[in-house]
């Protein structure tokens, strides 16, 4: 199981912004190739942001594991 700890809260909107890159908003986070946690986060931005679709859930996920054991 992944772990994410926050590193703290941004109540300011000024804060989100990146100078160097001069975007008001910015997020960082890892590559999707290295872990699961971030293939998840890459989709629940895209989701968000209106560019993908929203899952089911973990039920057809628990579907597919079961008949990957099955064989």
């Amino acid at each position: 199981m992944a772990l994410y700890f926050c590193s703290g809260t941004l109540r300011d909107q000024a804060q989100f912004q990146h100078y160097a890159l001069n975007v008001p908003l910015y997020t960082h986070f890892t590559s999707p190739i290295r872990r699961f946690a971030d293939v998840v986060v890459h989709r629940l931005l895209a989701t968000a942001l209106g560019e993908g679709q929203a899952t089911a859930g973990a039920g057809p996920l628990r579907q597919r594991r079961a008949a990957a054991r099955r064989g």
